[in-house]
């Protein structure tokens, strides 16, 4: 037996010498990648290989995995079809083969329960072993979906994104500044989503936003889909009613108005234009330290907030690497699965992070709000407790430097080997 992880390609051009992204010829390009480069990532190419099915037939006493690696949320290209469309040489291995094994990955992004649940039971309906089956994916809660699904189906959180954007922080130069000089608060917004317009709505029409460093770096794409037809209605319906509308009418069309706005240490850079995401555009490379540096509490409007998925993503994590307070607009259980996963500080002693138990999603971002205008309220007890506890921040700081360190991965990978 091999000391090397076999990964099986079905997809290949036609001299046979190179391999083409599993699933590409059944779901079409663009949709799914090769997985040599995650394991570039963790330095692993000298452990694997590279097979074909012939070499799962003829290699019975080895473990091989079919790798499908999704580029981006992946749930829908089965659900629409209502079936796992495999290549028939593929099914045919897989129900053939005890050492064949699928592996349905996504790198740096999540699939819900509704997902783990459909690959389940359609792979059942199939005939397929489930016990040879993997999915592997940044949602945290994914044990938690296969003990209330009850399926044989193996799972693991993966750590790339935190490691990897963690790699690119611990290159840059954070230090404990006593006095800062921005803003309080601190507010990135990238994509248009209703919950992160919601939040600035309500941080405008109180005033609470003269003390925010806020951006909104892609109106543009608000705009668009406006003139295709979403409308307030539509894009708010989950935190305003009608009467909501009208009485946050001025602030609606003013953020509705914004094409792009950068925070404060982010205007004489040329990171963003609007209407314009340039090929070669790379968020991990694009965030001015000062931006965290000078201000204290960091709003953190994360992707996912509408199901019940943690997906921790880059912006969870640098405020602890920059010396923040943390706040997050975010799905149940954010604060909790972050902090039960890497024993970050949280700062319980003095922020009410209770809105994150909290299921009903209006209510979640309206109790966040609430907590952001009592600590508006308190500015000055919190520098004082950020002057008087550089020793916490600090270790919160080195938790980020040793994710970057983890091998937790690699370890996980190495596993399947001889599993």
């Amino acid at each position: 037996m091999g000391d090397f992880l076999n990964l099986v390609y079905d997809n290949w051009t036609g001299d046979g010498n190179t391999h083409r992204p599993n699933m590409e010829n059944t779901l079409g390009p663009n949709r799914f990648k090769t997985i040599e480069g995650l394991f570039n990532f963790y330095m692993m190419l000298f452990k694997i290989r590279i097979k074909n099915l012939n070499d799962v037939y003829n290699n019975p006493d080895e473990n091989f995995y079919y790798f499908i690696n999704a580029n981006g949320n992946s749930a829908h290209y089965y659900t629409e079809r209502n079936d796992i469309p495999l290549p028939q040489s593929v099914k045919d291995c897989f129900l053939n083969c005890e050492n064949f094994n699928l592996v349905f990955l996504n790198e740096h992004e999540y699939e819900d329960i509704s997902y783990m649940e459909f690959i389940d039971s359609k792979s059942k309906s199939l005939g397929y072993d489930t016990k040879r089956i993997y999915i592997i994916n940044n949602d945290s809660k994914l044990k938690e979906y296969k003990r209330e699904i009850g399926t044989d189906i193996n799972v693991y959180s993966l750590g790339f994104l935190l490691k990897f954007i963690a790699g690119h922080l611990v290159k840059q130069k954070s230090e404990f500044k006593v006095e800062k000089e921005g803003k309080f608060f601190l507010c990135h917004n990238r994509s248009p989503k209703s919950h992160r317009y919601t939040l600035l709505v309500l941080l405008k029409n109180s005033g609470l936003i003269d003390n925010v460093d806020w951006s909104l770096i892609m109106g543009w794409y608000r705009q668009e889909n406006m003139r295709n037809g979403d409308t307030h209605k539509d894009f708010y319906r989950h935190f305003f009613t009608q009467d909501d509308i009208k009485r946050y009418q001025p602030e609606i069309e003013y953020f509705a108005d914004i094409e792009i706005k950068k925070s404060h240490y982010e205007e004489d850079t040329s990171w963003f234009t609007s209407g314009d995401l340039h090929e070669g555009f790379d968020w991990k490379d694009i965030y001015e330290i000062k931006s965290f540096q000078e201000s204290y509490v960091n709003i953190v409007t994360e992707s996912n907030f509408f199901n019940q998925a943690i997906h921790i993503t880059e912006k969870s994590i640098k405020p602890f690497y920059f010396y923040q307070f943390p706040l997050f607009l975010a799905s149940p259980h954010h604060v909790k699965y972050f902090k039960e996963k890497y024993g970050l500080d949280m700062f319980d002693d003095i922020i009410d992070h209770s809105y994150d138990n909290e299921i009903d999603d209006k209510k979640r971002l309206n109790l966040l709000y609430e907590e952001i205008k009592r600590i508006s309220e308190n500015k000055d007890e919190f520098i004082e407790f950020y002057k008087n506890n550089q020793d916490r921040f600090e270790k919160n700081k080195q938790i980020i430097i040793e994710i970057e360190k983890s091998k937790k991965d690699v370890e996980y990978f190495i596993s399947l080997i001889k599993k």
